[in-house]
């Protein structure tokens, strides 16, 4: 639900409970340390939190066929807006 894009960005450190992270688009430009919340065998859940000046949510990414998937939704929230893509390493 994000009709402009959006490019986000998700730098995590080995061993950290915590990562950094970018959203950049025409409206917003927001940057925050998001911390790691939960640890599956394939799946990394992170909390953006409601004092970062940014909109609170919940970041989740996935690895699954080689392919890093990011999911963030408004949850903590309505959960009514969600983005979603796959990330590349740069």
């Amino acid at each position: 639900m994000d009709p402009d894009g959006a490019e986000n960005t998700v730098e995590i450190r080995a061993g950290a409970a915590s990562a950094s992270w970018t959203e950049k688009d025409a409206q917003v430009d927001c940057e925050e340390e998001i911390r790691l919340t939960k640890v599956e065998k394939s799946k990394l859940t992170f909390a953006l939190t409601q004092d970062s000046g940014c909109v609170a949510g919940t970041i989740e990414l996935t690895l699954g066929d080689g392919v890093l998937r990011y999911l963030w939704r408004d949850v903590p929230g309505l959960g009514l807006v969600e983005q979603s893509g796959d990330l590349r390493r740069s």
